[in-house]
């Protein structure tokens, strides 16, 4: 019998659901389930925010970063992942409110740190 800390809960029916939609490349449906269900479907953050901005997608990650701010932090690993994941050529002034979003969305240690990530991906999205 194992024991009832080692045994892990099980997944939410909306992160399952955004998982497959994800490996559907059905984005917009993906997005949606996890709109809806952003408690549930947290875990499935680091693999959608990146193929929202891969896919130009951006108003769309940012409408995922706010739903999920509520919900737990955001690690910091993930947030510059999807930051680097941008297009070339998005809208500056999204790309700006992304980097916002995130960085009021993510889990810091410090003032400095937020700071530092504010000032490192600005560019990567203007």
């Amino acid at each position: 019998v194992k024991a009832a800390h080692l045994v892990r809960p099980a997944a939410s029916a909306s992160l399952l659901q955004v998982r497959a939609l994800l490996k559907q490349r059905q984005l917009t449906a993906a997005r949606e389930v996890f709109l809806r269900g952003a408690a549930g479907a947290h875990e499935a953050l680091q693999e959608l925010l990146p193929a929202l901005l891969k896919a130009g997608d951006v108003s769309g990650a940012l409408l995922v970063v706010k739903a999920a701010k509520p919900t737990a932090p955001l690690p910091q690993a993930a947030l510059l992942a999807s930051m680097l994941a941008m297009p070339q050529g998005a809208d500056g002034e999204q790309g700006r409110l992304l980097v916002e979003a995130s960085v009021g969305a993510g889990s810091w240690p410090s003032q400095e740190h937020e700071d530092y990530f504010r000032r490192m991906t600005r560019p990567i999205v203007l």
